[in-house]
């Protein structure tokens, strides 16, 4: 990725959301911000980032409906997406990579 690359990511946490922000645009990135999954999947089908970064325990729509979402989307299908978040049983990391994550 370069410069020009465009990250989203989906994170309801403010404290998280800027830190990730700061990281992100310090080395160079464009980072978009969306804080609960409807937003997050708005955004992803109006910018088509480059990476997509996605809690699961998510506002208004979950992680993991906005992955089968986007992975049912002609538009959006083809965006990795990387989960973040503080679940970490087998089942959740099983299903969201059933969904299509990487």
């Amino acid at each position: 990725m370069n410069n020009t690359t465009t990250i989203l990511f989906i994170e309801d946490d403010v404290a998280i959301r800027r830190l990730i922000e700061f990281k992100f645009t310090s080395a160079g990135y464009r980072v978009l911000l969306a804080q609960n999954g409807e937003e997050g999947l708005n955004f992803a089908q109006a910018e088509k980032p480059q990476l997509i970064l996605l809690d699961l325990l998510l506002p208004k729509l979950n992680g993991a409906e906005v992955l089968r979402r986007l992975k049912q989307d002609d538009g959006t299908k083809n965006i990795p997406v990387i989960i973040f978040s503080n679940l970490s049983g087998d089942a959740d990391r099983e299903n969201t990579l059933r969904l299509g994550a990487v």
